[in-house]
Order: structure tokens, then C-alpha cells, then sequence
């Protein structure tokens, strides 16, 4: 992740995809793409199956974007994206995501993409206050971004994910 994307904002990052500005989605990766894994990687099971998966959810939610009208909630809304393409891909692989052994282990991302619209109302579901829940939300955030290590991807000039070797800065195609 470069230091640049660290330092914008959900909102900036939106502002950008509506400009259609083509860095927005290099930010828009570079934020979300870790956690992405992370939950891909928990209900898949295997690393290259979640990383062929992560790919495709990519190359989706960027020809869908105008469809799908994200204009707030930017996390919340990419983190239940994530889960339905997922579910979807593992069941077209014969794949149910619904085994004990294929979950998220993030209460509240868990409950945000399955049961929950909001953070207000996993609060009531797990009895706690909006603050506590939100903590919880941001420690399980971090904690499926930071499960897999960072593999790094960024989108070529053609618009396709290359996997990026952090070791020499050299692309992958």
C-alpha cells in the first residue's frame, strides 16, 4: 500500500470513482483489497481459489460500480459485496460457504453482510453499545487485513489486475 492511499478517505476515494478518475480504484484496492482477502480467504479455504476469487470480485465491482450506487458506507458496502460475490463464486465451484468450517470468524462483519443493515442494529444483536460495536468492526477489519499477508495486486493500463512482487517492485502478468 503507498503512503499516499493511506491518507484517503472513504469519502475522497467516492469522490473520485464519480469523477471517474482511474487512480480511485488503485486507492480503492489498496485499502480494501487486504480485508477482502481475508474474508474471501475464511470462506474459501484455500489460497488460490481466494485469490482467483478476489480478482474476479475486482474486475466485477468495476464494471458494475455505476449499478450499484455507492454513495456512503463505502466499508460496509464493499464487505457485503464481497460476501455475496463470494458465496456465489463457492456455489458455482459446488462450494457451500454455509459449512462450519468456511465462516468469516468476524462477529460483526459476519452479522453486517448476513443479518444486520447497520452498525446501530449489530449493536442491539450482540448487546452492546454503537461505539463498542464499531470498535469491534474495526479490530475485525484489521484483523482479516492483516491474516494473509499483503499480496499485492495493482491495475495495468489495460485495466487488468497484475499481482505485484513486493520484493523487486516487478509485475507479475
Amino acid at each position: 500500500m503507498t503512503q499516499a492511499s493511506n491518507n484517503i478517505n472513504d469519502k475522497d476515494i467516492l469522490c473520485m470513482l464519480e469523477e471517474k478518475q482511474p487512480q480511485a480504484w488503485e486507492y480503492l484496492y489498496d485499502k480494501y483489497a487486504p480485508v477482502m482477502y481475508g474474508m474471501i480467504h475464511n470462506l474459501a479455504g484455500e489460497k488460490p481459489l481466494a485469490e482467483k476469487i478476489l480478482i474476479a470480485a475486482f474486475i466485477q465491482l468495476k464494471k458494475e460500480w455505476n449499478f450499484l450506487k455507492i454513495t456512503n458506507a463505502l466499508c460496509v458496502r464493499l464487505l457485503r459485496y464481497t460476501y455475496d460475490f463470494t458465496t456465489l463464486q463457492l456455489k458455482s465451484y459446488g462450494i457451500h460457504p454455509g459449512e462450519s468450517s468456511r465462516k468469516i470468524n468476524a462477529e460483526v462483519i459476519d452479522l453486517l453482510c448476513t443479518k444486520c443493515s447497520s452498525i446501530n442494529e449489530v449493536a442491539c444483536h450482540i448487546n452492546s453499545t454503537t461505539q463498542e460495536a464499531t470498535k469491534k468492526l474495526q479490530t475485525e477489519f484489521y484483523s482479516l487485513r492483516n491474516q494473509h499477508g499483503n499480496k499485492q495486486y495493482h491495475i495495468n493500463d489495460k485495466n487488468v489486475f497484475v499481482q505485484v512482487d513486493t520484493v523487486n517492485g516487478n509485475t507479475n502478468n
